[in-house]
C-alpha cells in the first residue's frame, strides 16, 4: 500500500459512513475481514465485537445507529508498512446546529488485502475531556 491508497480508503470509508450505504460500506472491506469494535472488543454502541465478514461489518455499522451522524476528521498517516497502515484519527462528532458533541482521537490500525480492501481493522480510542480544544 501506498500513502495516497490509503487516503482513498480513508475518503471511502467516510463517504459510506456518512451516506449509511451498507453496499459501499461492505466494499471497503474483503468478504473474511475482522473489524475489532474497540481495543479488546468491547461492546461498541450496546454491540458485541468483532464483526465479522463484509456483511457482518456493514450490518455492525448500521446496527450502530450511524444514520445522520454529523461529523468532521483529520488525519495523519503514521506509517504504511507492506499492506499494514498505522493513522491517527480526531473525529469530531456535531450536533444539527454544528455545535461540538464529543471529539475522539483514535488510532487506526488497517491490514490491507492484495486488491486494497480492508482484511483486519483495529482501533484504539479515547473521548477529549469536554474542556479541551
Amino acid at each position: 500500500m501506498e500513502r495516497d491508497e490509503v487516503l482513498g480508503w480513508i475518503k471511502r470509508h467516510d463517504a459510506a459512513w456518512r451516506a449509511s450505504d451498507a453496499v459501499a460500506i461492505a466494499d471497503l472491506f474483503r468478504e473474511d475481514a475482522i473489524y475489532h469494535t474497540g481495543p479488546w472488543d468491547e461492546p461498541w454502541r450496546g454491540l458485541p465485537g468483532p464483526f465479522r465478514g463484509r456483511d457482518g461489518i456493514a450490518e455492525g455499522w448500521l446496527a450502530g445507529g450511524i444514520a445522520g451522524e454529523r461529523f468532521e476528521t483529520w488525519e495523519d498517516i503514521l506509517a504504511v508498512e507492506g499492506r499494514r497502515a498505522i493513522v491517527r484519527r480526531r473525529i469530531t462528532y456535531l450536533g444539527k446546529d454544528r455545535s461540538i458533541e464529543s471529539r475522539w482521537d483514535t488510532i487506526w490500525v488497517i491490514d490491507f488485502d492484495g486488491d486494497g480492501r480492508c482484511a483486519e481493522y483495529q482501533e484504539w480510542y479515547v473521548e477529549a475531556p469536554a474542556e479541551a480544544g
